[in-house]
């Protein structure tokens, strides 16, 4: 078990299935976490139907495996990212009835499926909740987390005022919420696009001195907020530099977005294209920080494309987004050109 879970954490999902696949030939009632675990390597390997399929027989040992904050979430996003929205719904739902902490989660889930769904407005009443209620359990970092996913939101819907104010909350509480540099990273990086270089440019401190050495998860935030920076500078072959120097230590959806946003305001169009498409075929950001960032990379795309010439791509991306999007706001910023 050990060694499957060491396997998991070190993202080598296929030996790690291998070994907690023993553990259940030795014992095949066993303690469920290892059927979850092995759940967890499929979601990772883009498996999502045997990922389904193991947390499935998780919970017929243990049904309150299911309500497990955590858990719950990963499988009900497992069911978004095979296109069954309406049975992940209902998944993250069951956490309504729990308690104060469960129903903050689930909230949150929920918010996240809308947010995907292209309902924002909805999407920003719910995830508004899940920060009171997470604010009243004293979950300062929770808290913190839902208030920069309502920051994605007025983002998506245009709503400039709104999100300023978010973004000021943020601020004031982020050095007494969190030590996480990953979390100082997403505030400068909203910082940073705000156009407020000496308060994100203060954030990069703050990442610096929180930084624990060897930690590339760390040493790629650094880097990204200073790309992000110079970026916001017009300094673009330098910001250039540090993003991908932040790619190399920790490539994922959201810190590719930055990288793909450089390469728009250097109208390297390719090379936009080559990000996107990078960015679109890992569903892993799902259902987390970059899954804002996988939507964005559809609408670039479609611009990329239709610079080059590629009206096909451009149109078969429309489409996609439209299908995600069916039942969307009305108005989204987003959608105007399409």
């Amino acid at each position: 078990f050990r060694l499957g879970y060491n396997l998991m954490i070190l993202r080598r999902p296929e030996e790690s299935i291998q070994a907690f696949s023993k553990v259940l030939e030795i014992n095949p009632d066993a303690d469920p976490a290892a059927m979850i675990n092995i759940a967890t390597c499929y979601n990772m390997m883009g498996n999502y139907q045997d990922a389904t399929d193991y947390y499935q027989r998780a919970f017929r040992l243990n049904p309150e495996w299911e309500t497990h904050t955590g858990i719950n979430h990963e499988y009900g996003f497992a069911f978004v990212k095979m296109g069954d929205l309406t049975r992940a719904s209902a998944i993250f739902s069951k956490l309504l009835d729990g308690n104060t902490y469960q129903q903050a989660q689930g909230k949150r889930s929920i918010s996240l499926l809308l947010m995907f769904q292209g309902k924002y407005a909805e999407a920003r009443s719910v995830m508004h909740e899940a920060a009171v209620l997470h604010g009243s359990l004293g979950y300062k970092v929770s808290e913190l987390r839902d208030r920069l996913y309502l920051c994605k939101i007025f983002q998506a819907m245009g709503l400039e005022e709104e999100l300023q104010t978010e973004v000021e909350y943020c601020n004031a509480s982020v050095t007494e919420a969190t030590t996480e540099p990953i979390m100082f990273l997403r505030l400068g990086v909203l910082l940073a696009r705000s156009g407020k270089l000496v308060r994100s440019k203060g954030i990069l401190e703050e990442i610096l001195e929180r930084s624990n050495q060897g930690n590339k998860t760390d040493e790629a935030a650094y880097y990204l907020l200073k790309g992000e920076i110079e970026l916001t500078e017009g300094k673009y072959e330098d910001a250039l530099v540090q993003l991908e120097t932040a790619i190399a230590l920790d490539e994922n959806v959201y810190n590719l977005e930055s990288l793909a946003r450089c390469y728009i305001a250097m109208e390297d169009w390719p090379r936009v294209i080559v990000t996107c498409e990078k960015m679109i075929n890992d569903k892993s950001a799902l259902g987390w920080e970059g899954q804002e960032s996988w939507i964005q990379a559809h609408l670039d795309l479609i611009t990329a494309c239709r610079k080059t010439g590629d009206s096909l791509k451009a149109l078969q991306t429309e489409e996609h987004i439209l299908e995600i999007w069916a039942e969307a706001d009305e108005g989204l910023p987003s959608l105007r050109g399409i």
